[in-house]
């Protein structure tokens, strides 16, 4: 099973769409990861919940409100909590997590090391 990204030369060239399952969206910064990984989940049934995990801080959750309906938006402090997010949403029965961005995963422990 798959799902539009909402870019139908993408869909094509992914062989019909994103698969169901975990997937990576990676590239260089600036490139339009996040961009895409928005554009994934506007496109997704309305009637679904969706979760946009923020760790790059990049989003406007108020450009994200008005195109997301059902999605639950979060600023974790650290990689621990956005991991522990998406667990939670997942087991609540939440289909697309988007983690943005895995660059941004560091663990409380350094953050404390470099606050000390």
């Amino acid at each position: 099973m798959r799902f539009s990204t909402g870019i139908p030369l993408l869909d094509v060239c992914l062989g019909g769409g994103m698969p169901v399952g975990l997937s990576l969206i990676h590239g260089r910064e600036n490139t339009g990861k996040s961009c895409l990984a928005i554009n994934i989940l506007k496109e997704i049934d309305h009637s679904q919940v969706t979760a946009y995990i923020d760790l790059d801080l990049g989003a406007d959750p108020e450009f994200l409100g008005d195109r997301l309906k059902n999605c639950i938006y979060v600023t974790p402090y650290c990689g621990e909590a956005a991991f522990e997010t998406a667990c939670k949403c997942i087991k609540n029965g939440v289909k697309i997590v988007c983690i943005d961005s895995l660059n941004n995963l560091i663990p409380l422990v350094e953050i404390n090391k470099n606050v000390g």
